[in-house]
């Protein structure tokens, strides 16, 4: 657990499962947490996925107040990351409206990065367009883009060429991977391969 001190009190940051699903039950999500789900649907569906699935959650909280999250989970059965038992997936990273460029993000990543060992496993990140909240930087996904980039990047990613059709969509939709130290040269070949992306994703 670690705490973050703002203007407005201080905010605790937290990955430790019991304290997750304690939370999680007896609080409630800010209201401006809702780019993906209505704040309430959005909090009950983490907490099935936490008793149902096997997924590491952290929350920054102050008080009842959930204020952010992000999550690592498994790949859904029917994506071709699913093919690779050491490929887990970092979901989105939301913060409230008003704590926003504060340093929140980073310190949710950080929590949940050490969380436990991911040296077996290879961590992907796949960012699409439309579900960015735009409206943070007046309609410029380009910067957008960099801005996730360099918080990922914070977290030992880095940028993963793909031939994903969601990713390929749009221009600035984009994939990043975190690689453990573990991960041996034929599991990188066989990610590189079921990317699917040009030949230089092997120039490593």
């Amino acid at each position: 657990m670690a705490l973050m001190n703002f203007k407005k009190g201080t905010i605790t940051i937290t990955a430790d499962r019991f304290l997750v699903e304690k939370v999680l039950q007896e609080g409630a999500f800010h209201k401006s947490l809702k780019q993906f789900r209505l704040p309430n649907e959005q909090q009950q569906a983490m907490l099935r996925a936490l008793r149902t699935l096997d997924v590491d959650l952290a929350l920054a909280f102050d008080g009842e107040t959930i204020l952010g999250y992000t999550m690592i989970l498994p790949p859904e059965a029917d994506e071709r990351w699913s093919q690779m038992a050491q490929i887990k997936v970092l979901g989105v990273i939301e913060v409230a409206i008003p704590l926003r460029n504060q340093g929140l993000a980073s310190a949710l990543l950080t929590k949940i990065l050490g969380a436990r060992s991911y040296e077996k496993d290879i961590l992907i990140s796949l960012e699409y367009r439309w579900h960015w909240d735009l409206s943070s930087v007046e309609g410029d996904s380009s910067l957008y883009k960099q801005l996730l980039q360099k918080l990922l990047m914070k977290g030992g990613f880095e940028e993963v060429l793909t031939n994903e059709p969601d990713v390929m969509a749009y221009q600035d939709n984009f994939m990043m991977a975190r690689f453990g130290s573990e991960i041996t040269s034929e599991e990188y070949l066989r990610f590189f391969e079921l990317a699917g992306g040009p030949t230089t994703n092997l120039l490593r």
